[in-house]
């Protein structure tokens, strides 16, 4: 059996122990600490970077989408307008296709009636 001051040291022992392991164990967890703080510093710097490329107001990714949603937009009025003198071109071709097809008709009737006044002229004195 051991005496009180062997179980006194034991137990001075065994708190001395303990009292360097709570304080090994606070180390940790202040490192563990400080290191959340930096990366949530370093999150917050990153956040931060995303907000401004998302939200610059000249170059940023709203102000391009809005921009692309403007210009599709204008370019679907655009493209109206375009179908719709593609439609008005298309209608003057063909008019200038009848026309065409007008003309031919009375220049051969034309240099028919010609051809047939020179015969007479030079076959029927």
């Amino acid at each position: 059996m051991a005496t009180q001051k062997e179980l006194l040291y034991k137990v001075l022992d065994n708190a001395q122990h303990d009292k360097r392991d709570r304080e090994e164990e606070r180390k940790v967890v202040e490192s563990h600490l400080l290191e959340m703080k930096r990366v949530q510093k370093d999150m917050t710097n990153q956040i931060g970077m995303i907000q401004d490329v998302i939200s610059d107001p000249v170059t940023g990714l709203i102000v391009s989408t809005n921009k692309n949603t403007e210009w599709r937009a204008r370019m679907s009025e655009e493209f109206k307008q375009l179908a719709n003198e593609r439609t008005e071109q298309t209608r003057l071709l063909d008019e200038l296709g009848r026309w065409k097809s007008v003309m031919d008709k009375a220049m051969w009737i034309t240099f028919t009636a010609i051809v047939g006044i020179v015969l007479k002229m030079i076959l029927f004195p």
